[in-house]
């Protein structure tokens, strides 16, 4: 009987999503879903924008500011 569960797999670990099969020792099939990772460069392309210079530079310094934790760098949305 087949079971379908989701999982991640990272760096040789499977991280499910939800339920996790019962057993230790078990016989698996698996299909991996092919996705393009964005997260490590701003890419016109995988962003589907023609993006001009000066925005992707400001897009590069808040990715900055977010990894960082500057949350002063932040724009209160209600004041938009």
């Amino acid at each position: 009987m087949l079971k379908s569960y989701e999982a991640i797999y990272d760096n040789g670990i499977l991280n499910w999503v939800s339920d996790k099969p019962e057993g230790n020792r078990l016989v698996v099939l698996v299909t991996i879903i092919e996705t393009k990772d964005v997260s490590d460069k701003i890419d016109d392309e995988a962003l589907g924008l023609d993006l001009d210079p000066e925005a992707v530079e400001q897009l590069q310094l808040a990715r900055l500011d977010r990894e960082k934790g500057n949350y002063d760098a932040y724009i209160d949305i209600d004041s938009i």
